[in-house]
């Protein structure tokens, strides 16, 4: 296993961990899913130990459904527009915030510390990584890019919007008309 796959506490409770490109955003929510997944499947869990002779630690099933979660929530817009940017080429701050208006028709207005947190939060889950740095005007430009995992991360994101626009599509057409 990679070791950015690798989990890491995250001090909310000893049993509770995350992966270490998760981010704080899944916090909240993952903890109340994997609470009722553990109390859900804590019976066929311990069948399952029992089988093979091996405990399965509360870590080891938090781990996974951490891992089930992030693949299976929403990206928020922001990180969806930022993602977006990068995916063509490599892009330094200002750009980013250049094309990310560009791509929302100006409906999403990344302030420098807000896109400067994502970068960071981004570039520690694997999705975007530090590309190169040059010194224009006596200021150092970062550039950033879209990594491979970034951009399945991506492709998955537009494949849920997708399938969520065909649902919403066909109960508008089936709907009746006021």
């Amino acid at each position: 296993m990679p070791e950015s796959w690798q989990p890491k506490p995250t001090g909310h409770s000893r049993n509770v961990v995350q992966p270490a490109w998760g981010g704080p955003h899944l916090s909240h929510r993952a903890d109340l899913l994997i609470r009722a997944l553990r109390q859900a499947l804590r019976k066929p869990l311990a069948r399952l130990s029992k089988i093979n002779g091996r405990a399965v630690s509360h870590e080891k099933i938090d781990f996974i459904y951490r891992l089930l979660l992030y693949w299976r929530m929403a990206i928020r817009e922001p990180t969806f527009y930022i993602l977006t940017a990068l995916a063509r080429r490599s892009l330094h701050g200002y750009g980013i915030m250049s094309a990310v208006d560009e791509l929302s028709d100006a409906t999403v207005k990344l302030q420098a510390g807000t896109l400067y947190a994502a970068l960071e939060r981004l570039t520690s889950e694997g999705l975007v990584s530090l590309e190169r740095e040059e010194a224009v005007d006596g200021r150092l430009r970062r550039y950033y890019r879209l990594t491979d995992q970034g951009r399945t991360v991506l492709a998955e994101e537009v494949a849920r919007l997708r399938r969520k626009a065909s649902v919403a599509a066909a109960q508008l057409r089936i709907a009746p008309t006021v």
